[in-house]
């Protein structure tokens, strides 16, 4: 996997939480469902509709919410159960790594390789005794890098007054 550039943690815990309230909201309908129906199961607003209207043998199906007591979660139903999206009552830890990948930017597959080259160079540098001697480091042609001798020798007498 490439080198991790940035992590946008707002977005990230932006769409955590929208997962969040639509898992809540599941949960909710849900429950409501099974106050009115009896049973614990994701059903369409007509079913709800319908299985009120049958249980009082009324058209209105408002006031046939109101007579069994059950108004409230109706009403909730009503204004909730369209926007249910899944019948997911957690987030998985896969779906949060697919989501973390998704709000973070990272290197591309060459400058991954350019940042591997670096790397190595860096490790390299940390091994001089002295870190002034990087500057006999000379660019003479088009990105070909070669060692000054002049300059290191007299950057090593500068060094060793």
């Amino acid at each position: 996997m490439n080198k991790e550039v940035y992590f946008n943690k707002d977005s990230y815990q932006a769409e955590i939480d929208q997962l969040q309230t639509e898992i809540d909201t599941y949960k909710k309908c849900i429950g409501a469902l099974e106050n009115i129906t009896g049973v614990p199961e994701l059903k369409s607003i007509d079913y709800v509709k319908d299985f009120i209207c049958k249980k009082t043998g009324f058209p209105a199906v408002q006031q046939s919410a109101e007579l069994l007591n059950v108004a409230h979660e109706y009403n909730f139903l009503k204004d909730n159960l369209p926007n249910v999206k899944s019948d997911k009552s957690e987030i998985s830890q896969k779906e949060l790594k697919e989501i973390k990948e998704k709000h973070t930017t990272r290197l591309s597959d060459e400058l991954q390789k350019q940042y591997n080259i670096l790397e190595t160079i860096a490790k390299e540098y940390t091994k001089l005794s002295f870190y002034g001697y990087i500057n006999s480091i000379r660019n003479t042609d088009f990105g070909v890098y070669s060692v000054d001798c002049s300059s290191l020798h007299t950057i090593n007498q500068l060094v060793n007054r």
